[in-house]
């Protein structure tokens, strides 16, 4: 082996971190807007600020997800200064300084991911198969999105990268080598699939690998290391979220709001989508490039069907993971991320087959080198987009320039604002239960410009609205089956874009381009299309 292959972990490892930190200042709190633009941001800040490390206090009274990574966030928001005073501006400052430091949290999960692809495949496979499958994870443009993001979905996969990386280690590598401490990497293994679930639920699927693993060493002493991943498992779940014991009902309370929402869907966004299955297979084609998608996931099923051992461990996760999201009614990309481990781990062993075997497959390396030059191209787009100004900004900054000229311009908004509505005023963006508490007044307050519904009884100088709002109503005209409910919003967006093509000039849309074909919200977040309608009868 080369002197300098050693090394390329740490290589991969620090080039997919600085990759992450292009545009990690996306849609904080600005001029414009006192809140984040990621909708889940502000309620992760406000729980991870009732984790109080000092005090030993773990336990926040919200249990939507586990909280390992929100004190993770709070820890590292703990080396941001105070704001100076209670004004608004000093706690918009801090609070971009503490959800910059809790984004620095997940770009560190999301670059480390990489590495740990890294470490597992050079032992399984050559060096270039075990480049090609960290880079194919460190690159892979949904992860390195979410990887800006201050949430709990990339570090949910890191640790369930980390948890594989020992399962497998209880397998013979490519030498034939077994491992000198079973119950060591069992225990470890088991402990890094609880912080998984203590960040995200879900995260405890990994568990059946590790178990899978165990039965294929065939040791004679694998009742005890069941019990031994089991225990462990538990063990490390009780202590990054310890409400689960000490703040039970209201721990129920939050697992059940999540299964709860599971079964039910979210809004307007996966109705009439098609069977969940394949809405994943789509989003994991979109969030790994299609090509990375293609060449990984055959891999993994022609690994499986060789009998290689490490496919059994990797599909005994992949498996049930992709079925339980297949059952569920809400189908965010980011769901799909665990996969990304798996399918990316087979991406790079193929690779390091086909160098070893060069003489028959060298097209499988010719194939990854193309799909690793695709996932940066839409690196690149991606990064481009959040790290220049966002298609909200440049719409408030339009209308705000009109106001110059037109003090009294009136603007008019189609929902609630909120992260989806160009920032007419600092508090647009807050998140839904403060809105439920002060957003109508603060709306009504706004006068550069002044911001009104757009009602049958109001016809406002100019009307604005995004893609986030208005993809699912227009993908839902003439659909059927829908519910009273949805029903009747699909009409009301019908009757407003009639009423917008016959009084209002043809818009103008920041952006760019239309949104893509494959939309995925969870993606379409940092890069929305704005639309500024204005009243045909004005100058």
């Amino acid at each position: 082996m080369k002197k300098w292959v050693p090394y390329l972990g740490a290589i991969v490892f620090f080039f997919s971190l600085g990759l992450r930190l292009i545009g990690i200042g996306w849609g904080l709190p600005n001029d414009l807007h006192n809140d984040s633009y990621h909708p889940d941001e502000p309620i992760n800040l406000a729980v991870s600020r009732l984790i109080e490390p000092a005090h030993l206090n773990f336990v926040p009274g919200w249990y939507n997800y586990g909280t390992f990574f929100l004190t993770l966030s709070n820890l590292a928001s703990g080396y941001v200064a105070a704001p100076e005073d209670n004004s608004p501006k000093s706690n918009a400052d801090y609070d971009r300084a503490c959800l910059l430091a809790g984004r620095i949290v997940s770009a560190l999960a999301g670059a480390g991911t990489a590495w740990i692809v890294w470490a597992l495949l050079k032992k399984r496979t050559h060096w270039l198969g075990a480049l090609g499958g960290a880079l194919a994870v460190g690159l892979a443009p949904a992860f390195v999105v979410h990887s800006r993001f201050d949430t709990v979905d990339v570090t949910a996969t890191f640790l369930i990268a980390v948890s594989l990386f020992f399962a497998l280690k209880l397998l013979p590598d490519k030498d034939g080598n077994g491992p000198p401490h079973y119950m060591r990497y069992v225990a470890l293994s088991g402990g890094f699939a609880g912080l998984s679930a203590g960040t995200k639920y879900l995260g405890a699927i990994v568990i059946l690998a590790l178990f899978a693993a165990i039965f294929l060493a065939r040791r004679p002493d694998w009742p005890r290391l069941l019990a031994i991943a089991a225990g462990s498992a538990f063990i490390a779940f009780v202590v990054s979220t310890p409400g689960v014991i000490l703040d039970w009902q209201r721990f129920k309370d939050g697992f059940s709001y999540e299964t709860g929402h599971a079964a039910t869907g979210h809004g307007l966004v996966f109705v009439d989508t098609g069977p969940a299955a394949m809405y994943h297979i789509v989003s994991l084609a979109v969030g790994l490039g299609a090509l990375t998608f293609i060449l990984g996931a055959a891999a993994l099923i022609y690994a499986g069907v060789k009998k290689k051992q490490w496919a059994f461990v990797l599909l005994a996760m992949a498996i049930p993971y992709f079925l339980v999201i297949s059952a569920s009614h809400v189908e965010f990309l980011r769901y799909t991320f665990p996969l990304y481990v798996p399918i990316c781990i087979a991406f790079g062993w193929v690779v390091g087959q086909a160098h070893i075997n060069r003489k028959n497959v060298v097209w499988v390396v010719i194939v990854a080198i193309i799909a690793l030059g695709f996932e940066v191209r839409t690196d690149k787009q991606y990064a481009e987009w959040m790290a220049g100004e966002d298609p909200r900004d440049q719409a408030a900054r339009a209308i705000k320039e009109v106001v110059t000229q037109r003090p009294n311009t009136v603007v008019g908004v189609t929902a609630d604002p909120w992260y989806y509505t160009p920032p007419l005023y600092l508090d647009s963006a807050m998140p839904r239960p403060r809105w439920m508490r002060e957003g109508l007044q603060k709306m009504q307050e706004a006068t550069t410009p002044h911001v009104v519904y757009f009602t049958p009884d109001q016809k406002p100088d100019y009307v604005t609205f995004s893609s986030l709002q208005s993809w699912d109503l227009d993908r839902l005209q003439g659909a059927k089956d829908l519910t009273g409910p949805d029903q009747a919003l699909v009409d009301q967006w019908k009757a407003t874009s009639e009423r917008l093509k016959n009084e209002y000039q043809n818009p103008v849309r920041f952006g760019g381009a239309e949104p893509p074909r494959f939309y995925r919200e969870d993606l379409e977040y940092v890069h929305p299309y704005v639309y500024v309608w204005k009243r045909k009868d004005l100058p």
